[in-house]
């Protein structure tokens, strides 16, 4: 029984640390510097690494949301 949970793992670890060697791949030094201490809603859109193609926009922060508790995203991917 050992020998199919062993396999079982290494089917669903593979694939994982290949996503991940990917995307790490995808954009060699192009890591921003780490921020120091809180950033403004804009400032943190800025840190977003976002493959090629996609983008990222602020649609809402504080002091519009006071204590958001409750998101849903559509099939378009609009919030």
């Amino acid at each position: 029984m050992a020998l199919p949970i062993r396999i079982l793992v290494c089917l669903i670890l593979l694939p994982a640390l290949l996503l991940l060697a990917r995307g790490q791949a995808e954009q060699p030094g192009k890591q921003p510097p780490a921020p120091r201490g809180p950033l403004t809603p804009q400032e943190a859109v800025k840190h977003f690494l976002l493959p090629a193609g996609l983008r990222i926009e602020l649609v809402a922060a504080e002091p519009q949301l006071e204590s958001p508790v409750a998101m849903a995203f559509d099939e378009d991917g609009k919030l």
